[in-house]
């Protein structure tokens, strides 16, 4: 096995990989993808739901009924609507945003106890 000193980090609290901060917490959303997110405009167009949506889906699995939540704004994309952000969007389009900005972290697995489970029964 052969490694590249200058692609190699050793001994760090946390490391960013894919668009994730992976910690001893677990895994969230990395700081400037979060920033992308609460900076991101209100959409004048189909293109900018799918750009918007494109971004969040990203993070999907961070936050919990996630389709439930675009539902609306993916209906906006279909080839036959007609574009009328409304009231109800702009209220989607920013609780998905604060529910982008405030993710949860992934906690990863404590194989530990489910092992003990296991043992005594």
């Amino acid at each position: 096995m052969q490694l590249q000193p200058e692609k190699c980090v050793f001994a760090k609290d946390k490391v960013i990989y894919l668009g994730c901060e992976l910690s001893y917490h677990g895994i969230e959303a990395s700081p400037d993808k979060v920033k992308a997110v609460q900076d991101f405009p209100t959409p004048q167009s189909v293109k900018d739901v799918r750009l918007f949506l494109g971004l969040a889906s990203f993070y999907r699995r961070l936050v919990p009924h996630f389709a439930d939540i675009a539902k609306g704004m993916t209906q906006l994309t279909k080839k036959d609507k007609i574009w009328d952000w409304n009231q109800e969007c702009q209220e989607l389009f920013d609780n998905l945003k604060s529910k982008l900005s405030n993710t949860p972290v992934l906690a990863f697995p404590d194989f530990k106890v489910q092992f003990i489970r296991i043992v005594l029964y």
